[in-house]
């Protein structure tokens, strides 16, 4: 038999502190994953194809000029950062970048 329990504490606004505690024959091994939220930015300049690009501002080496970003928060995953741009934007074709973003490039 085995047992999972997940204990998630919420540090601050944007860090999660999951502990994971799984029983088996007694053995209490601990697993714990720190979650941190990402700053993502969206291309002020559209792409040759239209598309103005999220990026994560951390990992990407790709980034537009300081000049060309519009701060789009700290989020999760690449997929809240381009629905959140996408909502502020409507008008606009949103993608992610190819790079930094790459399970949210759809071209």
């Amino acid at each position: 038999m085995r047992l999972q329990i997940y204990v998630i504490f919420f540090l601050k606004e944007n860090i999660i502190l999951e502990y994971q505690v799984w029983s088996s024959h007694f053995v209490l091994p601990w697993k714990i994953r720190l979650l941190l939220m990402a700053k993502y930015i969206i291309n002020k300049n559209a792409q040759a194809d239209g598309y103005n690009e999220v990026h994560n501002e951390e990992t990407c080496n790709h980034l537009p000029d300081y000049q060309n970003r519009i701060d789009l928060g700290n989020f999760y995953s690449c997929t809240d950062a381009v629905a959140s741009a996408k909502r502020s934007y409507p008008s606009h074709n949103i993608d992610g970048c190819y790079y930094c973003c790459n399970a949210c490039h759809t071209r």
